[in-house]
């Protein structure tokens, strides 16, 4: 029973330490999340300049974004074509916040991010509004060592100009 008692202990012992976060895999994911923060901030710049090429060079070459209406735009150049339409519709974009709710590392190379950002667009022709965005993306980190968006949706809505 004594030996039962043991080997239950060492396997029990060996699951616990063996599932635990190592302490390099935390600083793993916490180096990942600067990294994807800072990402998120400069393709928000690239909005903001309204720069389709910039915005497009944060994706993948086969990325998938998906919009809030779900129109949806597969590769890079598409990316890019999409992204210029809506610049083309806007006078002008300023960028609000942007924030990484949560991240999931899937391993040294992929990780998924929940992000919100808020921003204010003025269509041509129209009154500026406000918008909330919140956005989950699936990125990787290729070959060159860049962090790089493979699958983004997007959720947006207007907000009010003044709280009810």
């Amino acid at each position: 029973m004594k030996s039962f008692a043991s080997a239950s202990f060492v396997l029990i012992f060996t699951l616990i330490t063996g599932c635990a976060s190592s302490p390099s895999a935390l600083a793993d994911a916490s180096n990942i999340r600067t990294t994807l923060t800072e990402r998120n901030q400069k393709l928000m710049a690239a909005l903001s300049k309204k720069d389709a090429a910039e915005l497009a060079g944060f994706f993948t070459e086969d990325a998938t974004w998906i919009l809030p209406n779900a129109t949806t735009y597969r590769g890079r150049g598409a990316i890019e074509r999409g992204a210029q339409a809506i610049f083309d519709s806007i006078d002008s974009l300023t960028i609000g916040t942007v924030t990484v709710e949560q991240l999931i590392v899937v391993n040294d190379t992929e990780a998924v991010t929940f992000s919100h950002a808020t921003f204010r667009a003025t269509p041509k022709d129209k009154a500026p509004n406000n918008h909330s965005n919140a956005f989950a993306g699936h990125w990787k980190k290729e070959s060159d060592g860049v962090w790089r968006i493979a699958y983004e949706i997007n959720a947006d809505g207007i907000l009010p100009e003044s709280p009810r």
